[in-house]
């Protein structure tokens, strides 16, 4: 185990990368911060798994809490990782609260040459029926399996694998939190065997990790009935980069926010609109009526894939520009 670093290995192993999260705490230990470490974490699953291993821990954290400096340094470690030749492949332990965000942000910045497989726990370690431990072995053997390389960043929980590129947490507690809306799992481990149901297509676009103190200021705002718009104008206020707005159904908001919308794009701000549903595509060409599709793109707003939180992580790297 190392201390944020790596350590050349001859042994071809799965590093796994410890990060924090629920899988990561233990009450009895230390209330306030995760206190399970690479060496605690690994020595639970031993036995369990042939696959030679090595741990690092990178930060302790709770994923809610993470800022953009954690996420360069994950990113910059990972693709240290990627040029070590006895690491076959890395999972990284997460926690799961921002896991659908992150995992998508490292998987933008690919592509990666060997696999990248996040995964974490629904119930913390002294909980009846704690879910990290399976959860940890199961992301080793699809780290582990040449299978894995090229399908991009992945998620594994519940005996699930998803795709980075659609995954969303969906449950606040349950172990079966996470899914693929529109997508559907990419495959399942099952009897220690690893299953591929499809093939995530390649990503088109290489992002740019951005500079330590030069992330873009990119803020999400979700359409509800009667919106005030309090939040646009204090958007204006600020000189964000950019917006994303969840609007109602395919991507549309209210006509008496129009106003407000429109000085956004005049004080060159990028705004796009995402349907704020749990599935679906946004519209384009369909609803010409005032706040739909056909007016926002009139007006300069672009519509674009949701979720939300994700589409901010996109428009954050496409702001900081592509490799």
């Amino acid at each position: 185990m190392t201390e944020g670093h790596l350590v050349a290995a001859l042994e071809e192993h799965v590093l796994i990368v410890f990060t924090g999260g629920t899988i990561s705490v233990s009450p009895s230990r230390d209330s306030n911060h995760p206190a399970l470490g690479g060496a605690q974490l690994a020595g639970e699953i031993s036995g369990f798994s042939e696959v030679p291993i090595q741990t690092v821990d990178l930060y302790r954290a709770m994923s809610e809490s993470l800022t953009f400096p954690h996420l360069h340094k994950l990113v910059t470690f990972l693709r240290q990782a990627m040029d070590q030749p006895a690491v076959r492949g890395v999972v990284v332990s997460h926690g799961t609260d921002t896991m659908d965000e992150v995992s998508y942000l490292v998987d933008l910045v690919g592509p990666w040459s060997k696999p990248i497989v996040f995964t974490g726990a629904m119930r913390h370690n002294e909980l009846v029926s704690a879910d990290g431990p399976a959860n940890l072995v199961n992301a080793i053997r699809v780290a582990d399996t040449s299978a894995s390389i090229g399908r991009g960043v992945m998620v594994v929980m519940n005996e699930e694998i998803h795709a980075a590129r659609y995954v969303v947490k969906g449950h606040s507690t349950n172990v079966s939190s996470f899914s693929s809306p529109g997508a559907g799992l990419m495959g399942s481990v099952v009897e220690e065997c690893v299953r591929y149901y499809w093939s995530v297509p390649p990503c088109t676009n290489s992002y740019r990790l951005p500079a330590l103190d030069s992330w873009p200021k990119v803020e999400l705002i979700r359409m509800t009935l009667g919106n005030s718009g309090l939040f646009l104008r204090a958007c204006l206020a600020e000189q964000v980069d950019g917006v994303v707005i969840e609007g109602f159904g395919a991507g549309h908001v209210p006509e008496f926010l129009l106003p407000d919308i429109q000085k956004l794009i005049d004080a060159g701000i990028r705004v796009w609109v995402v349907p704020r549903t749990a599935s679906g595509h946004p519209l384009y060409a369909t609803y010409g009526t005032p706040g739909s599709e056909i007016g926002l793109q009139s007006m300069g707003v672009q519509m674009e894939e949701g979720p939300g939180h994700k589409a901010r992580i996109r428009m954050m790297l496409e702001l900081a520009g592509k490799e």
